[in-house]
């Protein structure tokens, strides 16, 4: 089985200029998660996946990654990826936004 940091690499996570790309990210993450949101019209819930407006990576290793994301409009979420294959899955969530690793934090792992 792949480690987390192996897939990783294997997504077009960093673009061609060095920095961080992370709105394909969910397409490689298996049950991403959703927000249930209230319609601001009819007041009706709905569900939506979640946004990477507002993101960030508490932590990141062999084994998982925490991250943290949201819409500006959406409730955030912080929870935990696991390898599965040649995916991530979603585990452990939990409503909040933790912050964590720098952009270059976050490349500096990913490049060892």
């Amino acid at each position: 089985m792949k480690t987390v940091i192996e897939i990783l690499n294997s997504m077009p996570l960093i673009d061609e200029d060095g920095d961080i790309d992370i709105y394909s990210f969910p397409d490689f993450v298996i049950n991403w998660p959703e927000t249930t949101e209230e319609d601001s019209i009819d007041g009706e819930m709905y569900s939506e996946s979640l946004d990477l407006e507002n993101w960030g990576i508490i932590s990141l290793n062999e084994k998982q990654m925490v991250m943290a994301c949201g819409g500006d409009w959406q409730d955030p979420q912080t929870f935990t990826l696991v390898s599965e294959g040649d995916k991530l899955r979603v585990t452990d969530v939990k409503h909040s936004f933790d912050h964590g690793l720098t952009e270059k934090e976050i490349i500096k792992i990913l490049s060892k």
